[in-house]
């Protein structure tokens, strides 16, 4: 079984930021991204974490995706390379999903995932009405949904569900 748990935090809730220094990044919105740019970051930041939702999509689906306007991709850079990403998912009706957030296996660890999740709220206020949501699961990183709720998401919903892990060799 594996548990998900739903995360918001309200318009009117104040962002938390770390406190921790703010690591050096550029934040670049990926208006032009490629699939397989998009692919690329999803494996590379999702792999560890069993991200698999998006593994059978053809190049035309991401294209398709990613052409939406209510999508936004941004990407983190640390001299010169992704550190990091995001997705935003616009709803229509004000709200804004998270829909993908993480670090590069090699950034983990060095205070730059507060920082970057604080830069997609912010974000994701400025082209919604305020709230924004995600999700993370027990197969994220042992720190997300702590990071989340430092940041001051609330929990709004627990699921439990079967799922089809599939192990892939670690890449090292």
């Amino acid at each position: 079984m594996v548990r998900t748990t739903h995360l918001e935090i309200a318009a009117d809730t104040p962002l938390r930021r770390p406190t921790r220094p703010r690591p050096r990044y550029a934040l670049q919105h990926a208006t032009g991204i490629t699939p397989e740019y998009a692919r690329f970051l999803f494996v590379a930041v999702g792999e560890a974490w069993h991200w698999q939702s998006r593994l059978p999509w053809s190049r035309s689906r991401w294209h398709q995706h990613l052409a939406q306007p209510e999508v936004e991709v941004w990407v983190a850079y640390r001299d010169g390379a992704p550190a990091g990403y995001f997705e935003l998912d616009f709803d229509g009706d004000g709200a804004v999903e998270v829909a993908f957030f993480g670090l590069m296996p090699g950034e983990i660890g060095h205070g730059m995932g507060g920082h970057l999740l604080a830069d997609a709220v912010e974000r994701a206020r400025h082209i919604g009405t305020g709230r924004v949501w995600v999700h993370t699961c027990d197969l994220d990183h042992p720190y997300a949904l702590a990071n989340y709720q430092a940041r001051g998401f609330r929990i709004f919903k627990t699921e439990e569900a079967e799922e089809t892990v599939v192990e892939r060799p670690p890449w090292e």
